[in-house]
């Protein structure tokens, strides 16, 4: 998903999906590149949008750099609103 509100300023594409019962979560095709992952609990996502929350979610989140046809796994913890 990427953001069409104020947040575009700031270049930020999100791509959204929802965990299981057990918090696994999984992206089939991603292209190569560095990503910040956060997990955010449901409650939170309403949130988002304030000012400077999705920001340091973002300051904050799990950096990860793909390559060509490279598979990763990674733990995230939960995000705690600033």
């Amino acid at each position: 998903m990427v953001s069409a509100s104020p947040l575009w300023r700031f270049r930020i594409a999100m791509s959204v999906t929802q965990s299981g019962a057990d918090g696994a979560f999984e992206y089939p095709t991603v292209v190569p590149g560095e990503y910040r992952l956060f997990a955010v609990p449901e409650f939170y996502a309403e949130r988002l949008e304030a000012p400077g929350v999705l920001e340091s979610f973002v300051r904050d989140g799990r950096k990860v750099k793909l390559a060509e046809s490279e598979q990763v796994s990674v733990v995230v913890t939960p995000a705690t609103l600033p």
